[in-house]
């Protein structure tokens, strides 16, 4: 056999060396082929399932970085890809840097969109030549989303990251990676919106009727005040059912098991019951050690005082003149003692001792006695946030170690075995719904949008392998929770019976916003006669049995993420000439007519401060990416439907 061995010993080395080189350059390849199947195609590439779940989790890395304001010269290096409006953007952050960035890659969108426009960037870097480097990614990592207050590389905070938040990305490599093709679709967007920018004086116009601040008065008029109002006959009511059933379903329900890996917070507490404990003590001798020094520098002080300062010669009896020889004693030791003396020299009265003893700080045993009754905490809730963060923190990489195990074990079928041999306990929930679920998942998911570990296992797909029931690792402020979807009852048609409660609910609302809109139309028709009459708004109100709301600083919001944050009355008041009506405004939307604004404006300027110039060339500058984002947005649609994309199957 040795002989054997022996004869074949350059092949097998050669075997090792092909081997190795597999390994190395195929990166995901080879684990790929023995663990995880495709889930999607797009540009002739298949995507695996630990592909496919690393482009997801890297949507949530703005959460897992800093958000603390970078300084100057870290946010003049991300301006080479972001433009210069953000070396003034003093909250600019690590966090919000990359979630700029994100958006260029449309992170938001269907995972397929998100992932084909990866490759598409990939692909483009290359062919046009504007892929940043290694080094370039590495300085932009350390110099920009690693940077300490200081701007020098903050290695530390690196290091904690990598160690605790890269391993759904696919570990330093798949955190480069990502890095790389954001700081490559900037310099595509540059590329192909090169030369694309507003006219500065259409600019200007626009951001002048943004910036104006406006006086106005308005009337509100809400639907709630008509409620009570309609009453809709039975009829009515399964008239409604049948043209909106599609909107009234039970609630899906799930269950699932789940093992809860938290650290030990006896022992914990103990820890660091002790460690503040060696700390005080330290601090305590620290402290008494610079007393002695002290007291001994004072004494030494008093004593070269003492040898240096001659005394002053002492005055007999005979020599002192005869009025300060012949005065009466005055003064004491007992009578400095307890206050001055009284005019003919009597001792002062010493303190009420009653009162002294009403002064004096309680003692122990004068002390409010401990509530018994009340529960005592546990070794948990005696700890503060850091602290539990800590301890959880702790506990990664025997949890990362777990789930590896799992996943290695026939792709999560061996969920309970593998559980109960690691020592944890698994726990089997009964059905419950998203909005319902047992108190133990309603814990928020940390750095994560998704929201409650509820939420995330209402994510999980219904239908698919043991490996897609099986959630990752999830991080709260108490452990690591792990869970598997067992099984899920659908929702289904609810009856008109089962429905009705919340159906008439429904149809009261719809109609008393429909009595609003009508009493809205009637009340802005009576007031804009009224003001041609020349009364005044608030007395046209008053004599409508409506009260007027004062809006003294009217000013332009904003929209983030499809979102509007500011004054709903600004838009239709900004192109309102004062003293006239603004147009009827139904918020949110006329076709969900929330609440009925009835605007009149008094006064509108435009103000022209100091920083009127540098706000409006950062206003161009923002509309400026704005349209390059626009531009780049329409490249990646295209090439997005020359990709042939063959998306995650869900029945799968």
């Amino acid at each position: 056999m040795i002989e054997n061995i022996r004869k074949y010993t350059g092949l097998m080395i050669v075997v090792l060396v092909l081997l190795f080189v597999g390994l190395v350059f195929l990166g995901d390849g080879v684990s790929n082929s023995f663990g995880s199947k495709p889930v999607m195609k797009t540009a002739g590439q298949s995507i695996s399932q630990k592909k496919f779940e690393r482009n997801l989790a890297v949507r949530e890395l703005p959460a897992s970085l800093s958000f603390a304001p970078l300084p100057r010269q870290a946010r003049v290096l991300a301006s080479h890809y972001l433009g210069d409006s953000i070396i003034d953007f003093q909250q600019a952050s690590p966090g919000s840097i990359v979630s700029q960035m994100s958006y260029f890659l449309q992170v938001n969108s269907s995972p397929e969109r998100f992932i084909t426009n990866r490759i598409s960037v990939q692909k483009a870097g290359i062919d046009y030549g504007v892929t940043p480097s290694n080094e370039e990614v590495e300085r932009f990592v350390e110099n920009v989303l690693f940077a300490d207050n200081e701007g020098n590389y903050d290695i530390e905070a690196y290091n904690d990251f990598v160690k605790n938040r890269i391993t759904n990305l696919g570990g330093t490599k798949g955190f480069n990676e990502y890095v790389k093709d954001l700081l490559t679709a900037q310099n595509l967007s540059k590329l192909l919106g090169g030369g694309i920018a507003p006219e500065l004086e259409t600019l200007r116009a626009i951001y002048d009727n943004e910036g104006q601040v406006i006086t106005a008065e308005q009337i509100v008029i809400e639907p709630g005040n008509y409620e009570a109002k309609v009453e809709p006959s039975e009829d009515e009511i399964k008239a409604f059912y049948e043209e909106n059933k599609a909107n009234y379903n039970s609630d899906e329900l799930r269950s699932v098991s789940y093992v809860h890996i938290q650290p030990n917070w006896k022992e914990t507490l103990e820890k660091i019951t002790a460690e503040k404990a060696e700390a005080a003590k330290l601090a305590a001798e620290k402290a008494k050690e610079k007393e002695a020094a002290q007291m001994k520098a004072e004494e030494e002080a008093e004593k070269a005082n003492s040898t240096e300062i001659p005394q002053a010669p002492q005055v007999t009896s005979e020599e002192m003149p005869k009025e300060q020889s012949e005065a009466p004693e005055t003064s004491s030791p007992e009578a400095g003692s307890q206050g001055d003396p009284g005019e003919l020299g009597e001792q002062a009265p010493a303190p009420d001792q009653t009162e002294a003893a009403q002064e004096s700080p309680p003692t122990s045993e004068t002390q409010s006695p401990v509530d018994s009754s009340a529960p005592a905490q546990s070794a948990e809730d005696q700890l503060n946030g850091a602290e539990k963060n800590q301890a959880v923190n702790a506990l990664t990489q025997e949890v990362s170690l777990f789930i590896q195990k799992v996943l290695d074990d026939e792709l999560g079928a061996n969920f309970e075995a593998l559980s109960k041999e690691a020592g944890y306990t698994l726990v089997n929930t009964d059905f419950f719904s998203k909005t319902a679920p047992p108190k133990e998942l309603t814990k928020n998911i940390q750095d994560s949008p998704v929201g409650s570990l509820a939420n995330a296992i209402f994510l999980l797909p219904a239908n698919g392998d043991s490996d897609e029931k099986l959630s990752n690792p999830h991080k709260t402020s108490s452990g690591w929770f792990i869970f598997r979807l067992d099984e899920v009852k659908e929702s289904v048609p609810l009856s008109y019976e089962e429905a009705k409660v919340r159906v008439t609910v429904d149809l009261k609302k719809k109609l008393a916003r429909e009595l609003m809109v009508e009493e809205a139309k009637v009340v802005h028709e009576k007031i804009t006669a009224a003001l041609k009459e020349g009364k005044s708004f608030e007395d046209a109100a008053k004599a409508l049995d409506h009260s007027v709301e004062k809006k003294p600083k009217l000013v332009a919001g904003q929209s983030f993420q499809g979102r509007f944050f500011g004054d709903p009355s600004f838009e239709p008041a900004r192109s309102t000439n004062a003293g006239e009506l603004a147009p009827l405004e139904l918020t949110p939307s006329k076709e969900d007519p929330q609440r009925a604004l009835i605007i009149y404006v008094d006064k509108r300027e435009i103000v022209k401060d100091a920083q009127y110039s540098t706000q409006l060339d950062n206003t161009f500058n923002s509309r400026s990416q704005a349209s390059r984002l626009v531009a780049f947005e329409n490249w990646l649609n295209d090439r997005y439907k020359e990709s042939n994309v063959i998306p995650p199957n869900p029945s799968e």
